[in-house]
């Protein structure tokens, strides 16, 4: 998939831990000297289409079931009240992703 963004643009991920409150930053992708990029990697697609309201692309739009493994807690609780998992608001994330994948 290609995406189009501003020239020599880096996409970093800053990710806090809940309990210790410690944020890490992790390089997502770069874009070229055109502005542009192209991928075929899911996580990476997600995350410049759900968190860059600016970039644009060709294609369609990566369904979070591909992309379990890096979404955020509120994403996962939204994806199991879609998928009709009951009690969704309560149980663990941890439990939620494995009653997603039994899906």
């Amino acid at each position: 998939m290609k995406f189009h963004y501003k020239p020599k643009e880096a996409i970093v991920q800053n990710i806090k831990q809940k309990q210790t409150g410690a944020i890490s930053r992790h390089l997502v992708c770069v874009f070229d000297n055109n502005g542009e990029l192209e991928t075929e990697d899911p996580r990476i697609i997600h995350i410049l289409q759900t968190k860059i309201p600016e970039c644009t692309w060709e294609g369609e739009l990566v369904k979070p079931e591909e992309v379990k493994e890096i979404l955020s807690d509120d994403e996962i609780r939204k994806l199991a009240k879609e998928k009709g998992i009951s009690h969704w608001h309560n149980k663990s994330i941890k439990r939620l992703k494995a009653e997603l994948e039994e899906l």
